[in-house]
């Protein structure tokens, strides 16, 4: 873990052997510090201390990501089936806050070229930080290190334009997922 203060984001990736006994077998952890200064303190407030967050990049779904999904998609937003079996062969982002864990999404593929984006999911009190553009970054450079070609993802429909923001386009495929309309929307590289 990189301690040393960084005015700019810094992203290093390292090879981890899966001995560590407090996570999962990782085949790559991607550490990611920043300093938040994304705002501006309204006059009298003191301006909050930085926060650093950590990004991991893990081969198998842990408690983290799932307490994440489990607050926002089942206990927010009413989702009733959120964990299949695509959980056992996608790469899941962890982001932390400390030890605890504030953000989420996966990343899997069908074919080796084609990636698809799921389950991202920042916890309510951690909203307005650009958490969800940092784990699509992530899943990103993870697809492009397997050589994917393509991202396709199912955003929630009232979700589109924040990936619309981050290079995705619209296809005109439409479909429910429970309740909730979605719509695919891919990114080529």
């Amino acid at each position: 873990l990189i301690t040393a203060p960084l005015s700019a984001p810094y992203l290093i990736a390292a090879a981890i052997n899966g001995s560590e006994a407090t996570s999962p077998p990782v085949e790559v952890r991607l550490f990611k510090i920043w300093q938040l200064m994304s705002f501006t303190p309204l006059p009298g407030v003191p301006f909050p201390p930085a926060m650093a967050y950590q990004i991991v990049i893990l081969k198998q779904l842990n408690e983290g990501c799932a307490a994440v999904r489990k607050a926002v998609f089942m206990e927010e937003q009413g989702f009733q089936q959120e964990f299949d079996d695509v959980d056992d062969r996608a790469y899941h982002v962890l982001i932390q806050d400390g030890e605890r864990p504030v953000a989420t999404g996966r990343l899997f593929t069908e074919d080796g070229e084609t990636y698809l984006i799921g389950r991202v999911a920042v916890l309510s009190a951690y909203r307005g930080q650009h958490l969800g553009e940092h784990v699509v970054t992530a899943l990103e450079q993870q697809a492009k290190a397997c050589g994917a070609k393509c991202i396709t993802l199912s955003a929630q429909c009232r979700a589109a334009g924040f990936y619309e923001k981050l290079g995705y386009t619209k296809t005109e495929e439409y479909h429910m997922d429970e309740f909730c309309p979605h719509v695919t929307m891919r990114k080529a590289f």
